[in-house]
């Protein structure tokens, strides 16, 4: 359903009027090294308005899912509960809001299901219903100078707000990036090769300043040091988002495994440990010396006892878990400390010089 008037067809055409040319060729340099994650959906129809070339651009009312984003291979949602009469009552109401396809013309504000399913039962003492729901919202109709169609609406969360206009540009930057040749076009607009076409120019990464983790044994960047052997820098982290770095990998500070094993001595150190604690979680599960156990549930956390409904099945599935650890566990000490007895010192990687396929992968 198409919602655009005169106005509109005009207007989105001069969005990008007041944008200077640098501000477009900065947004530009952007998308074409695929940085777009900090462009919003206004920023997006100012692009496509300036750089012409057949791009189309349409006022709608999308037909989005209620889940907040599209997943890959159009899994239903699940509704849970404990208790049978409310998961009736929700799937009383889905029945209400139940279509057999998509509408062709959706109405705004409005939910619609499909493929709602009868209610079934999941661990012992729940219930749960499977669907797909959508809603209409207010949205774009993009349309690619090749003929590519892309709809973009507003999530569940902004239409209960009532603030349709922000919506999430991430799909969007997906889509045009993967299902269409804006790269290309905004590279000719540059007068660039393709950002990918650049990197395949450039020489191949070398090994200099580079050595082998001892606990990841992958090939790692080292820190020189004055009056000492180089060590591994830190890798195998995680940002969380807020500046702060959260974990790593064991073999950060030490020597490269072509100069020391030291590191290495030091995962097995850690995963005796973790044996040790796993081997004693394992006989209390067994002897029955374990009251209690966290049982998660659609994205619910409980604590189960001896007694309650799910308690025989999740106590069999926890004790399965922990004995599948502990073979992986025994498995990759064996690994780690032939290693560690077959260890003699190698030189480090030279310049140019290919990478060494790992002597150990851990899963």
């Amino acid at each position: 359903m198409i919602r655009e008037g005169i106005a509109d067809r005009v207007a989105w055409r001069y969005a990008a009027a007041a944008m200077s040319e640098d501000k477009f060729k900065e947004l530009l340099l952007k998308i074409r090294k695929g940085a777009t994650t900090s462009l919003t959906i206004k920023q997006w129809l100012e692009v496509l308005a300036r750089l012409g070339g057949g791009w189309k651009v349409e006022k709608t009312v999308a037909f989005v899912t209620t889940q907040g984003y599209e997943t890959a291979d159009n899994r239903p949602q699940h509704h849970f509960e404990y208790d049978i009469g409310r998961i009736q009552a929700v799937h009383a109401r889905l029945k209400q809001q139940e279509v057999s396809s998509k509408p062709s013309a959706p109405k705004f504000g409005h939910k619609y299901v499909i493929d709602l399913s009868d209610v079934k039962e999941g661990q012992p003492g729940s219930w749960y219903v499977t669907y797909h729901e959508f809603v209409g919202t207010d949205g774009f109709l993009f349309t690619s100078p090749e003929g590519q169609v892309f709809e973009q609406g507003a999530d569940l969360n902004q239409v209960e707000r009532g603030d349709y206009k922000k919506m999430t540009p991430y799909a969007l930057a997906a889509w045009l990036d993967k299902k269409t040749k804006l790269k290309e076009q905004v590279s000719n607009y540059l007068g660039m090769d393709t950002h990918e076409a650049e990197r395949d120019k450039k020489k191949p990464k070398t090994r200099s300043a580079s050595g082998t983790c001892s606990c990841c044994f992958r090939n790692i960047k080292l820190k020189a040091r004055s009056n000492a052997p180089p060590t591994i820098v830190l890798h195998g982290y995680e940002r969380p988002g807020w500046g702060q770095i959260r974990g790593s990998c064991y073999g950060v500070g030490y020597q490269p495994f072509e100069l020391s094993c030291e590191g290495t001595e030091h995962l097995v150190e850690v995963l005796d440990k973790s044996e040790a604690h796993h081997k004693d979680f394992l006989r209390r599960l067994e002897n029955g010396e374990v009251d209690q156990l966290l049982y998660e549930l659609s994205g619910n956390a409980k604590m189960i006892k001896p007694g309650d409904l799910a308690w025989d099945r999740l106590l069999a599935g926890r004790i399965d878990e922990t004995k599948k650890l502990l073979a992986r566990l025994v498995k990759d000490l064996q690994v780690l400390r032939k290693l560690i007895v077959d260890w003699k010192p190698q030189p480090l990687p030279e310049e140019g010089q290919a990478i060494k396929p790992p002597p150990v992968q851990f899963r």
